[in-house]
């Protein structure tokens, strides 16, 4: 059977615009051609009359195109048929068995496209012709929204995500790494966690708030890589390690902080207790992660109990019971469910609450080990 080769795709400068222009920390001309071998190209390269066209089908777009993912996909299918997309007066033409590239086409590329004898086809998803202000705050706001994920928790729906956008939006702009902000977020959270530790209401309620804001904010490093083009897989251990660091040190916050306003031992030492059970659950959770799924990210990893999913990102809407638990007790619902009941002045209900969830966590943990 004949392989079906990746389009080979093409840049041409339009009439109007630059691909020069930058959006969200990156030049328009370098955002397409991240974005198009992401989402199926071959290659892209800069129209020239030094090169002769790929053997294979070939994609002609303006260097300030902008488009999301289900966009650009339709345009690099492999198997698409030659035809004509028209994006805001600046046309895109997929074609086969070109053989030169013709002055013409060198001197005017859109008037070219729209002579050729090949259908136009309607676009599916959003496309954006940047060439001024106005149309690079569209373009800016499609690649923003874009970034949501359909695993979001209700609380992460309605207050995180909305608030981690308009930093990543500010963040995408400056030199940040998403790891450098994966590190500094992960450092607010461990503050928080000492602020919990110190005891007394202002300062546990102020070191839940402050672990609230780094779970808030903890979002913006997987939207920085995405917008970037930066993500990779020591990011994505990195943001599950430091999930799970800040996560255990709060639990170990919030004992020690009881025990520091109330006297009692007992709190300290179901605190380190539950700090161990957390950590050797995670542990669990960790090994088969690299070693079965090979990925860092925490939602690929899948309980017994669970339908088999390829990815975790597809599951919402469509499993079952497990898959409403999981999705209700997510880190942006537990750690707002905690400032509330500390800001509430019951925080011993807050630490009980966690410590039956990790105990819970870890004899689950265990028993998925025993059935694998």
């Amino acid at each position: 059977m004949e392989s079906i080769m990746k389009p080979t795709v093409y840049t041409y400068e339009p009439a109007l615009g630059s691909g020069d222009r930058k959006l969200l920390g990156l030049t328009l001309r370098e955002r397409l051609r991240l974005s198009c071998l992401r989402d199926g190209a071959a290659a892209v390269h800069p129209l020239s009359s030094s090169e002769d066209p790929a053997q294979e089908a070939i994609v002609l777009m303006p260097s300030t195109l902008v488009g999301t993912p289900d966009a650009l996909r339709q345009v690099l299918t492999p198997d698409a048929p030659d035809q004509v997309f028209e994006i805001q007066g600046s046309p895109v033409l997929r074609m086969r068995d070109l053989t030169s590239f013709s002055q013409e086409l060198l001197t005017d590329p859109a008037a070219w496209i729209q002579q050729q004898n090949v259908c136009k086809a309607p676009v599916d998803g959003l496309f954006q012709n940047v060439t001024d202000k106005a149309s690079s705050r569209m373009a800016e706001r499609a690649l923003i929204q874009s970034l949501r994920k359909s695993v979001d928790g209700l609380i992460s729906r309605t207050l995180n995500r909305p608030l981690s956008l308009l930093t990543t939006r500010l963040l995408a702009r400056t030199p940040i790494t998403p790891n450098q902000w994966t590190v500094f977020i992960g450092v607010v959270g461990l503050v928080g966690a000492w602020m919990l530790a110190q005891g007394g209401y202002w300062m546990m309620t102020l070191g839940a708030l402050t672990v609230h804001i780094s779970s808030i904010l903890d979002g913006c490093d997987g939207e920085l890589a995405r917008i970037k083009f930066q993500s990779s897989q020591i990011g994505e251990w990195l943001d599950t390690a430091f999930d799970d660091v800040v996560n255990s040190a709060m639990i170990l916050g919030l004992g020690l902080g009881m025990h520091a306003t109330t006297g009692e031992s007992l709190y300290a030492t179901t605190a380190i207790l539950a700090y161990v059970m957390y950590l050797t659950a995670t542990s669990f959770i960790y090994f088969e992660l690299a070693t079965k799924y090979r990925s860092g990210y925490a939602l690929d990893f899948t309980w017994w109990f669970e339908e088999a999913n390829e990815h975790a990102n597809t599951s919402e809407g469509r499993g079952g019971f497990f898959d409403t638990i999981k999705l209700c007790m997510r880190r942006d619902f537990y750690i707002l469910f905690f400032l509330v009941l500390i800001a509430a002045t019951v925080p011993q209900v807050a630490f009980w609450c966690a410590f039956t969830a990790i105990a819970a966590l870890l004899t689950i943990a265990l028993a998925h080990q025993l059935r694998s």
